[in-house]
């Protein structure tokens, strides 16, 4: 597929950074429930971008990181 064929809109990339901006508030808080953190930790690990069976700490600077490349879709 090419990743160009279908840009982000302006509007989807700033839903998709306050979605990532509240995963990251909710796993800081420790207030995900487990399973959705679960599936989350899941996604990341599937798609290469966080190590398996990694500690808290990781799976937010995944989202933050992330969420950075999200972000960079708007320049």
């Amino acid at each position: 597929m090419d990743d160009d064929a279908r840009p982000l809109s302006t509007a989807d990339t700033l839903v998709l950074m306050a979605v990532l901006a509240s995963l990251e508030g909710a796993i800081a808080a420790d207030a995900l429930p487990n399973t959705l953190t679960g599936i989350l930790t899941h996604h990341l690990e599937r798609n290469g971008l966080l190590t398996p069976h990694a500690e808290r700490h990781s799976l937010l600077t995944a989202l933050h990181e992330l969420s950075a490349r999200v972000r960079a879709t708007l320049a």
